[in-house]
C-alpha cells in the first residue's frame, strides 16, 4: 500500500473493503462467540448478519471439525496463530462446506486473551481437485 494511502481512505471505504473481501473474515470472543462478521462470510454460510453474531462458532462447525478445532486449541493459545485449519462448516440451507481457516489471536495490555481474528477460504475446488486425483 502507497505511504499515506490508509489516511486517504473514510472509514466507509475501510468498511466496505472488509465486507467484500474475497474471503470470509470474522473475530471470536475468548469463549468463542462470534463478535464480528464480514458479508462474504455470510454469503458463503447463508446466515444473516443477526443470525450469526453473539452465537458460538462451534455451533456452525460439523460435529467432526469440532474435535478437529478443540485439537488444534492449545497450540493456537500458544502459539498465537493457526494456518490452513481445514473444517466443515454447517450452512443455513443445513449444507457442508469445507473451508480453510487462518488465525490470529489478539492479547490485551495484560498478555491475556481479548480476542481472535480469523479468516476463512472456500475450499471446495481444493477437495474436488483432491478428490479427481484419488479417483485416478
Amino acid at each position: 500500500m502507497p505511504e499515506g494511502l490508509e489516511k486517504q481512505l473514510k472509514p466507509q471505504e475501510i468498511a466496505d473493503l472488509y465486507d467484500q473481501a474475497p474471503c470470509g473474515y470474522h473475530s471470536l470472543a475468548p469463549d468463542g462467540t462470534i463478535l464480528a462478521v464480514n458479508q462474504t462470510e455470510l454469503k458463503l454460510l447463508g446466515y444473516r448478519r443477526e443470525d450469526y453474531l453473539g452465537r458460538p462458532f462451534r455451533q456452525f462447525l460439523a460435529a467432526h471439525s469440532r474435535a478437529a478445532v478443540k485439537e488444534a486449541l492449545p497450540g493456537f493459545q500458544g502459539s498465537g496463530q493457526v494456518r490452513d485449519l481445514e473444517v466443515d462448516m454447517i450452512c443455513q440451507d443445513g449444507s457442508v462446506l469445507p473451508v480453510m481457516i487462518g488465525a490470529d489471536l489478539v492479547r490485551d495490555g495484560r498478555q491475556q486473551f481479548a480476542f481472535c481474528r480469523a479468516i476463512m477460504v472456500d475450499n471446495r475446488e481444493r477437495k474436488a481437485r483432491e478428490r479427481q486425483i484419488e479417483e485416478m
